[in-house]
Parts: structure tokens; C-alpha cells; sequence
């Protein structure tokens, strides 16, 4: 995460497309801008574990949110993350969906600035970690 923050947002984003978020991301700290592309699994992934960490950590977390049907629409007025993008069986919504829709763009910012109320749930953090490549304990 200290690499991804001395570069510029199109440097950062460009590490994601080329190694995929799954390969960089670390859970442990999340804080930083998201441009996700709902049509790849790895985007999708992060949105599930985004959307748990916005609902188990305190505050106001998800900052500038912006959801397109597509890269060509408008964003969609009044659009609040539903619950069942977590992917979490228990919070799968009336119509039987589970975790977020496979298309669209999804754009936000994740913060664990205490000053806007939130914090880290750090066990929260620790299981994410399972999903990613890095952040785990080394094994030899």
C-alpha cells in the first residue's frame, strides 16, 4: 500500500488492471479511491468485500459514490449501496440476490478517518485478508 500511495491515480489504476485487485489489494488498508468495473470478477470481489467492511466498520465510510449502468451513462441519482452486495448469505434481498450485479461502473472512496466517526474493525480486516494475495502470514 506505501507503493500505491506515491503514485498518480492513472499509475495506480493502471496496477490494478495489469496484476488485478486481488493480487494488491491488502484489506488491512482499504482507505484509497475505487474505479470498478463490475463486468470482471476481480472488480466484483472487491465490491463484496468493500461492501462488508462499509457494513461492519463505524462511520460514514464510503465517500463520492457513483454507480453507471456503464461507462457511457450518467450516474444514477440517489444510488445507495444495497445491502446484499456483501455476498453474505444473510444479507441476500427480496428478490434472492447475493453480491453485486455483473455489470456497470462503481466509483468511491473507502475511508477509516476517524474525524467522519469511523474506524477500523481490524478482525473484520484480518479474514478479508484470505481472499487476497498479499497481507497474509508468510509460509515456508
Amino acid at each position: 500500500y506505501k507503493i500505491l500511495a506515491m503514485m498518480d491515480e492513472d499509475e495506480t489504476r493502471e496496477i490494478f488492471h495489469r496484476l488485478g485487485y486481488l493480487n494488491v489489494w491488502n484489506p488491512m488498508n482499504p482507505d484509497m479511491f475505487y474505479k470498478l468495473d463490475l463486468r470482471h470478477k476481480d472488480h466484483r470481489k472487491m465490491v463484496e468485500m468493500s461492501a462488508i467492511l462499509e457494513q461492519e466498520e463505524p462511520g460514514e465510510n464510503w465517500l463520492h459514490v457513483s454507480y453507471r449502468w456503464s461507462s457511457y451513462d450518467d450516474p444514477v441519482p440517489g444510488w445507495e449501496l444495497p445491502r446484499s452486495w456483501s455476498g453474505r448469505q444473510e444479507d441476500i434481498d427480496n428478490a434472492g440476490n447475493c453480491g453485486p450485479r455483473d455489470f456497470g461502473r462503481l466509483d468511491f472512496e473507502y475511508t477509516s478517518d476517524p474525524t467522519l466517526e469511523c474506524a477500523p474493525v481490524w478482525a473484520v480486516r484480518k479474514d478479508l485478508r484470505k481472499h487476497c494475495l498479499v497481507g497474509g502470514n508468510l509460509v515456508y
